[in-house]
């Protein structure tokens, strides 16, 4: 187990994230979506509680509880009144590790994920990040939907999800981060700190992937759909810290905010798609690099012209010092608004350690933030984005 406390003394509330390193690209043996189910099956039934129960007990103490699956984590989190940490972390600790597998209760559960797999199916914008990622990564686990599919969810029973129990929620693969009003010292008396010398599990426990042969292509696919959707996805190596902090600034400029390039050009000068954003993600050994439109299908070659004429500026270093200096301000104030929250500082702390990266302040970021050049981005621009090395995923109405 590994804890990371973020105290503030004079806070009268504190958050507290308990996050298991395992998601979806873990499961290898077992059936797609059982980290989802068992992050949804947690707050169901417990060896001493029922979910009704669960549910009261948290709300009586006044605390906001809440969970979420992603590709390389399961993470369980909860903001409550300083004074009732005790109660609610040894709550949240003990539901954690001490589900109760009833197969009528599985049932049940299944039915309600079946729900939710059913909503993302109506939603093509949800969709299209899951064709392009099946497109782009093949039989690697990177490809498969958190919340797995309804064939797959089928196949899951309350010994398989015993089993995945056992062999991920362990001491050892799981990480405390706290904010908030709540001491290491508090923290301590509730949660053993048996700091494992060795690497979190799931740092070796996926499939890599191959990244030099990865096939970009375009590909069209016929949707139930009233506009068409386009995704634009690639993926690089993670190499240094300088790059994860170029490519924030990067994705600014390209196409996050609204005085970014593609919404400027795409959405306020021609007009041609409400939505157009793009984004980055990263994990452990790889980033993923996104642009997403929807538009009138009419409009394709017209939007498929423009993003490929703003991504392939960028990437012959068109960028202004304006534009640096704005895109560096932005991602400033982020920081400093995520400084202000408790709930995003345990889950920047979370996630620093599911990364294995080294925790830093604000005022730390903001300074290296500061360093970074206006040549450094121009160098991190020209190598990684170029129109045709992206997939293009493109979904039509039928």
């Amino acid at each position: 187990m590994k804890i990371k406390c973020d105290f503030s003394p004079n806070k009268s509330i504190f958050s507290l994230g308990i996050n298991i390193a395992v998601g979806s690209r873990n499961e290898n043996d077992f059936p797609n979506g059982i980290s989802h189910f068992l992050e949804h099956y947690i707050f169901r039934k417990s060896k001493r509680f029922s979910g009704k129960e669960i549910a009261k007990k948290f709300e009586s103490f006044g605390a906001l509880v809440n969970a979420f699956t992603a590709k390389d984590q399961t993470s369980f989190y909860l903001t409550a009144q300083t004074e009732n940490f005790t109660q609610v972390a040894q709550l949240l600790f003990e539901i954690i590790c001490t589900p109760d597998f009833l197969p009528e209760e599985v049932q049940k559960e299944k039915l309600i994920i079946a729900e939710e797999i059913n909503s993302y199916l109506d939603d093509n914008e949800e969709i299209i990040f899951e064709i392009a990622a099946t497109t782009l990564y093949g039989q690697n686990n990177l490809c498969t939907p958190i919340t797995g599919t309804i064939e797959s969810i089928e196949q899951i029973n309350s010994e398989l999800l015993e089993k995945f129990h056992s062999l991920h929620y362990q001491t050892e693969n799981m990480i405390i981060a706290s904010s908030g009003g709540i001491s290491e010292e508090m923290l301590l008396k509730v949660f053993d700190n048996n700091s494992s010398k060795t690497n979190l599990k799931h740092l070796t426990n996926f499939k890599n992937l191959d990244i030099k042969n990865i096939n970009y292509s375009r590909n069209i696919v016929k949707g139930q759909s009233t506009q068409g959707h386009i995704l634009y996805f690639k993926v690089i190596k993670n190499e240094s810290e300088d790059q994860r902090y170029a490519l924030a600034i990067l994705n600014l400029i390209l196409g996050d905010g609204i005085s970014s390039r593609l919404y400027q050009s795409v959405r306020e000068e021609f007009g041609i798609s409400y939505n157009i954003y793009s984004s980055i993600n990263r994990y452990t050994d790889l980033t993923e690099i996104s642009v997403y439109a929807s538009f009138d299908e009419n409009k394709l070659s017209e939007i498929e012209e423009e993003i490929d004429k703003q991504v392939n500026l960028i990437a012959q270093n068109s960028i202004t010092q304006k534009e640096f200096s704005t895109a560096k301000s932005i991602l400033k104030t982020f920081l400093l608004i995520d400084d202000e929250s408790s709930s995003s500082r345990i889950s920047t702390l979370g996630r620093e350690m599911i990364l294995g990266e080294e925790h830093k302040t604000t005022h730390q970021l903001i300074e290296e933030i500061e360093g970074i050049t206006l040549e450094t981005i121009k160098k991190v621009a020209s190598k990684t984005l170029s129109a045709s090395n992206f997939s293009k995923t493109i979904i039509l109405p039928e």
